[in-house]
């Protein structure tokens, strides 16, 4: 299986992504972002915390093959 993002799209979203994550975070986990990727539903998700706030964004993909 092979998945096709926009590149402009996916730069977006984590540039949105890391306003929310913590730069300077005692958790190291928190500092990171989660890449969930739904072929069924042809998206991928990125979630990010700082335990205050949170974010999760999607963006669609393109899926070639069997998943």
């Amino acid at each position: 299986m092979q998945a096709r993002i926009e590149k402009a799209k996916l730069e977006g979203l984590l540039k949105r992504a890391d306003e929310v994550a913590d730069k300077k975070a005692s958790m190291a986990v928190l500092s990171m972002a989660l890449l969930n990727f739904e072929p069924e539903e042809k998206t991928l998700y990125v979630i990010t915390t700082d335990l205050e706030q949170g974010f999760r964004g999607r963006v669609p993909i393109e899926v070639e093959g069997e998943p």
